[in-house]
Parts: structure tokens; C-alpha cells; sequence
């Protein structure tokens, strides 16, 4: 599910340009990384790059991977060149669903806020394109329920309220909103690979597949079963030397927190040694990252006496 955000839009047609937009800042940042973990990184702007590029395409597709080859090739030639995977000479109903399917090729949920300041039909219509236009399931999100009346009624069946939002909560109507990537607000689970979705993943993952001392050790998505009450799934696992590494986002919070904590508590029972490096530090410093892991490694190395 990606929160997406649309506004600042006086017709339908730029409020879908925005949406394309964005989702190709989704696609940039999750490259080289596409259609459900793909990996690219070895891809290069070169005679054997092109070469190659439209055998591994069609292979996806044999996959059942639903992708353009064509779209896919101008897509991937931008991207490889660090430019935005946008395709303008597509229509834009090619270049959404393309998208979609290069984020999430087995279904994507798209939430995002009403827009009081566009105009209700350019709205409403733009929301309907993009729910049929890519079979993407669409959920509008509003402070104030809009009247049941044209043409917001074409939006308000199964409509739920919430909460009423605080003053303090609400929008400054004089921030000029500008085209961000949207927000990754759920994922599908993944187990034994870096999740497609998740930048800090990739990076770790890049890091330690050129790391010679950690590259062999780790495994991505991994669920530990010998410890008290219900298996759980973690970011990073060392079976062999027992050594768990977590990366806390901004979510890990208050309910979050505890819950965590009380994790850490049954895997250090287990014998586990639990890391929690938070994202901030990856994002800024992925090198000292990497060396506190390399540490624990060599630290439970030393403890085991000999541990391979």
C-alpha cells in the first residue's frame, strides 16, 4: 500500500500526471530492485547491457510478471543512466499501469487525501481512472466526509469514519504541495530475499554481498522458530552464530517498542544476539552500519571459539 499524495491540480489530467510522477519516484528509488525483487544491479548502459536486457524481460514475462517489454527497455534505459523511469512517448494509461506493476506486480493499494481545493468532478474522475486503469485498489481518505451528492456519491459507498481530526492536526492550506514519492504505508511479506519495497533492505543487501568476510553469512527475511510462543520473522539472520539484526524505522514506537523489546527478551533467551541498527543510521552513515554488524560477527566469533 503507498500513500500518495494529490493536489495542487486543476484537471483530472494533471492530477493523473501527478500520480505518474510520483510513482516514478517510487520505481527510481526501488531500483535496481523491480516486478516483486528483480535484481538489475549488474545491468549496464553498454552493447551487452542491451543485449541482454530484453532476454531477461522476456524471461519475467514467461514468469507471468505483467510488464510492457517495450515500456520496460525505455523504463530501464533512464533508470541505468540515474534519470526518472518516466516514458513520455506512453499514454498514460501504459506508463500508470507499468508502474503499479513495476512496484508491485501482484496488486498495489493506493491511498490518498481528498483534495478540497481541486475540483470535485476532476477529482473524483481521476480517482475512478486510476482504480480501473491498473486494477489498483484506491482508498480516498478525508478529514470531513463530502456530501453524498455528485459527484462525490460515485466514491462514498462502503465510506467509514474514524476519528475527527484535532485542529492542530490539519493542513496548512498555504503549503504549496510538491510531487514526493509516495509513502509506503503496508508491504507483502518476503521471506529469504531483501524486501523489493524496502530501500534500507537493498542498500544493506548490496553492502553485504560486497562485504567478503559477511556476504556468506546472512540471511534477509528469516523466521526463527526455536524460541518461546509463536515463530517470528526477522530482518537479518545469522543462524549459525545465533545473531539477529533488526532495522527500526519510524514506526517503532510506544506499542511498537514494547512489543519489540519483548522479542528481544525470547530470542536473547533462545541464545540470540539481537542488533537494532534504526534506518536513520543506514540512510546517513551505512558504512559505520556495516561495521557494527561486523563487530557482533566478530565478537560472537570470538565467544564460540572458532565459529567458522
Amino acid at each position: 500500500m503507498l500513500f500518495i499524495e494529490l493536489a495542487d491540480a486543476a484537471s483530472a489530467e494533471a492530477l493523473i500526471e501527478r500520480a505518474i510522477s510520483g510513482l516514478a519516484l517510487t520505481v527510481a528509488q526501488l531500483w535496481p530492485f523491480l516486478w516483486d525483487g528483480e535484481d538489475f544491479s549488474d545491468l549496464r548502459a553498454d552493447a551487452l547491457g542491451r543485449l541482454s536486457l530484453p532476454i531477461r524481460l522476456r524471461a519475467l514475462k514467461r514468469r507471468g510478471i505483467p510488464l510492457s517489454p517495450v515500456w520496460a527497455r525505455a523504463a530501464i534505459s533512464e533508470l541505468i543512466q540515474d534519470r526518472s523511469p518516466r516514458v513520455r512517448r506512453a499514454s498514460p494509461d501504459v506508463e500508470f499501469t507499468q508502474l503499479c506493476n513495476a512496484i508491485s506486480p501482484h496488486g498495489l493499494a493506493l491511498a490518498t487525501s481528498l483534495d478540497a481545493a481541486a475540483s470535485p468532478e476532476a477529482f473524483v474522475r481521476a480517482v475512478e481512472w486510476m482504480a480501473t486503469t491498473a486494477g489498483a485498489a484506491v482508498m480516498v481518505l478525508s478529514r470531513d466526509l463530502p456530501p453524498a451528492t455528485p459527484p462525490y456519491e460515485r466514491i462514498l459507498f462502503g465510506a467509514r469514519v474514524f476519528a475527527n481530526p484535532t485542529d492542530a492536526a490539519r493542513r496548512d492550506a498555504g503549503a504549496r504541495p510538491r510531487i514526493e514519492a509516495p509513502r509506503i504505508l503496508a508491504q507483502p511479506q518476503v521471506v529469504g530475499k531483501p524486501h523489493p519495497l524496502s530501500a534500507i533492505e537493498q542498500r544493506i543487501a548490496r553492502r553485504l554481498q560486497a562485504d567478503e568476510e559477511l556476504r556468506a553469512l546472512f540471511d534477509h527475511n528469516q523466521f526463527v522458530t526455536d524460541i518461546s510462543g509463536p515463530r517470528t520473522q526477522v530482518d537479518l539472520l545469522w543462524s549459525q552464530g545465533r545473531v539477529v539484526v533488526e532495522f527500526d524505522g519510524d514506526e517503532h514506537w510506544r506499542e511498537k517498542y514494547r512489543a519489540d523489546r519483548h522479542r528481544d527478551y525470547e530470542l536473547l533467551r533462545a541464545g540470540y544476539l539481537v542488533l537494532r541498527i534504526t534506518n536513520g543510521e543506514v540512510l546517513e552513515d551505512i558504512g559505520r552500519a556495516l561495521e557494527k554488524i561486523r563487530d557482533i560477527v566478530r565478537l560472537r566469533r570470538r565467544a564460540a571459539g572458532g565459529l567458522p
